[in-house]
């Protein structure tokens, strides 16, 4: 029980550090508000790829190929146009997303620089006796730096990517649902074999 609850807490330790660190985050929420937006609106554009690929495939290359094929542009001029329009799109989103997350990231380094120096300027001069300049110095110039492009890393990949997952599986659901529930069944099972194979080998 007690290895159990030893085992837990680094991962409080590290939820409750998250939080702390999202709360340097309020004072900018409306600019944060505006990073995440982009990320969800970078995630939505994800599944227009499959869905514009999708006539082009079926009905053919050939002008009104794809017309035949489903819904879509029935040119292949349209279609590049279509392309390049989503591309254009998406890199301004991400754009868009990317400029207000480092500015709020900047910003909080900022205000964590200025507290953490806030509170070493109120330290006795004991604790400077037994610390080394050069480690102090690290905290406040890199260790700051390094912990806010983790948690802009983390809201990346907890936003845009999971967004961007459920969007495309969505858009299998919606094609064949069937073969998309047989691919989320066989998929893991593939995947075990493979890996106990290859353990097979390397022994």
């Amino acid at each position: 029980m007690s290895g159990a609850g030893h085992a837990d807490t680094p991962h409080y330790e590290s939820r409750a550090l998250y939080l702390r660190l999202l709360s340097y985050v309020r004072p900018h929420a409306r600019v944060f508000g505006l990073a995440l937006l982009g990320m969800i609106a970078v995630a939505a554009t994800e599944p227009l790829f499959p869905a514009l690929m999708k006539p082009l495939l079926d009905g053919g290359f050939k002008a009104g190929g794809a017309a035949a094929g489903g819904a879509g542009p029935s040119t292949p001029l349209m279609f590049a146009g279509a392309l390049i329009g989503i591309f254009v799109l998406r890199g301004m989103l991400t754009f868009a997303s990317a400029y207000f997350l480092a500015w709020v990231s900047n910003r909080v380094v900022l205000d964590l620089r200025a507290a953490m120096f806030n509170r070493l300027v109120r330290l006795p001069t004991s604790f400077f006796d037994d610390q080394s300049s050069g480690a102090l110095m690290s905290k406040i110039a890199y260790d700051v730096a390094g912990v806010t492009a983790a948690a802009t890393t983390v809201l990346t990949v907890l936003v845009r990517d999971s967004l961007a997952v459920l969007g495309l599986l969505a858009w299998l659901m919606y094609i064949n649902w069937k073969l998309t529930l047989v691919a989320l069944v066989v998929g893991p099972l593939v995947s075990v074999v493979v890996r106990l194979f290859r353990d097979g080998c390397a022994r």
